[in-house]
């Protein structure tokens, strides 16, 4: 099928549609930053754009969520509106404002990380051996068969003898120069409807260094859970998940 060109104002924007394509699903790939509380199935009435140019008559749908004046003036509804030819439309453009939770109550627990450290020393005795010997001897535990070649070769070019082994499982997943016994970090990632907080733990002392929040980007594809999972069936599930 020909492109059609869709103009977004007021910026200018110019994106190219395949005819017959859905205005929503334009809209989105152009990164357009919309709301569509349903997910685009025409429920909800939320996703209203202003078409400029000519337009086809509006839809069932629309006719129940949008007034008679708001019809002549051309508002439509960008999930329900396909692109046949070259379109002008209009979008309200605002800044998202919105307050996070970042702060929650803290509860006594034990902290038992998944992943060790263990400072080693190479001593001379140990230096006639192949450089995974060496290793596996200072520290007392084996490498991880995946990440042999990236740990031999970080020990390859280690600045002194002292270093310090990653474990996780019982095997070594990698090295690091110096002592950072005391230095392991973890992530906590609370994935909310509407917001998602990441945390920067210090596994050692269980304490919360640093944390951010932003809003929830799969809210384009709904509100709610049940919209997104809707839109999961028909679309690529990786298209929700790369938003994260």
């Amino acid at each position: 099928m020909l492109d059609a060109l869709v103009t977004v104002r007021p910026h200018g924007m110019k994106i190219k549609a395949r005819a017959g394509e859905n205005l929503m699903d334009v809209l989105r790939r152009a990164g357009v930053k919309m709301d569509f509380p349903c997910g685009g199935c025409g429920a909800c009435g939320k996703c209203r754009v202003k078409i400029i140019s000519k337009a086809e008559p509006p839809k069932e749908e629309e006719i129940k969520h949008i007034p008679e004046s708001e019809l002549k003036e051309g508002i439509r509804l960008a999930c329900l509106f396909k692109v046949n030819s070259d379109v002008e439309l209009e979008v309200a453009f605002k800044e998202e404002e919105a307050k996070v939770l970042e702060q929650g109550i803290m509860t006594s627990f034990d902290i038992d990380p998944p992943v060790k450290k263990r400072r080693f020393l190479i001593e001379s005795s140990l230096k006639t051996l192949p450089l995974e010997d060496q290793l596996t001897r200072a520290v007392g535990f084996p490498i991880e068969p995946e990440c042999r070649l990236e740990v031999l070769r970080l020990l390859s070019r280690r600045s002194s003898e002292e270093g310090t082994a990653v474990i996780k499982n019982g095997r070594i997943v990698g090295i690091e120069d110096g002592d950072t016994t005391g230095e392991i970090y973890g992530a906590a990632i609370d994935i909310g409807t509407t917001t998602v907080v990441l945390s920067l733990i210090d596994m050692i002392t269980g304490k919360e260094l640093a944390v951010v929040s932003a809003l929830n980007p799969q809210k384009e594809f709904g509100q709610d859970v049940l919209s997104r999972i809707s839109h999961a069936k028909w679309w690529h599930v990786h298209v929700l998940q790369d938003l994260l």
